[in-house]
């Protein structure tokens, strides 16, 4: 029900996904959920990420162009916007990239005994 009285007003969607967004970012900050303290900061980094994504589309989904200055700086945020977004993407693959790979010589050394204790077994 609220999906459809909120269909055509994209501001008021986009405010409630802010406060949302932050409000999730204040209890994540403050009460620090996660066991693993790295967690809770990359939490952080893709909660403010969000934001600043969140940002950008409201300048572009709520004031529409009148004329082409208009059309040139709606056209900066957006690529503004896209920029966010991949660095927040290029920055998390790089994270994950990082971690598995600090993870790669300890899953090599229990692949290789698995193999050693099976090959002993036969």
């Amino acid at each position: 029900m609220i999906i459809i009285e909120l269909y055509e007003q994209k501001s008021t969607q986009l405010i409630a996904n802010m406060v949302l967004s932050m409000t999730m970012l204040m209890y994540v900050a403050h009460f620090r959920p996660y066991l693993i303290a790295i967690s809770n900061n990359w939490e952080i980094f893709n909660e403010v990420s969000g934001l600043i994504v969140q940002y950008f589309l409201m300048w572009l989904a709520i004031f529409p162009p009148i004329d082409v200055s208009q059309v040139r700086i709606l056209t900066k945020i957006g690529w503004m916007y896209i920029f966010s977004v991949a660095f927040n993407i290029a920055v998390n693959f790089l994270y994950i990239g990082i971690e598995q790979g600090l993870k790669l010589p300890e899953t090599c050394k229990k692949f290789s005994s698995a193999q050693k204790s099976r090959k002993y077994e036969k």
